[in-house]
């Protein structure tokens, strides 16, 4: 059961992978990279989600509205839209290279639902002097 208290849920980002890519960025890099390669190009795979309580059946049995239902399915698709736009805002004024990925739905299950979009930024890393 989705237990929110006083609040509406969770938000999280998240570093899922990292890896080199090549010059035609994201593409993995098949080579073994040098010792210090630069300008060295690395992948950097990001999570960003969400989750929402979200309406479930009354203890009788009775299920959700139509309007509760309606209204869960607005604030997925706004949350999904909010984190879009956070992300593309974020990484344009940092002027970084971004690739969004695809946003996947979570649930609902046991009283929650939300949904995890990941993206790929260019990242550089330098070598120690």
């Amino acid at each position: 059961m989705c237990e929110c208290g006083g609040g509406q849920g969770q938000a999280w980002t998240r570093v899922s992978r990292m890896f080199p890519t090549s010059q035609r960025f994201p593409a993995p890099l098949q080579e073994a990279p040098p010792t210090c390669f630069l300008p060295g190009s690395w992948a950097v795979e990001l999570e960003a989600g969400v989750y929402r309580c979200a309406a479930t059946m009354a203890e009788d049995g009775t299920p959700p509205s139509c309007e509760e239902v309606d209204r869960d399915a607005r604030v997925v698709l706004d949350d999904a839209a909010a984190i879009r736009r956070a992300v593309m805002c974020c990484f344009a004024a940092q002027s970084r290279v971004v690739v969004p990925g695809q946003w996947q739905a979570i649930g609902p299950s046991g009283g929650c639902q939300g949904g995890v979009m990941t993206l790929l930024v260019q990242a550089y890393d330098c070598c120690p002097t």
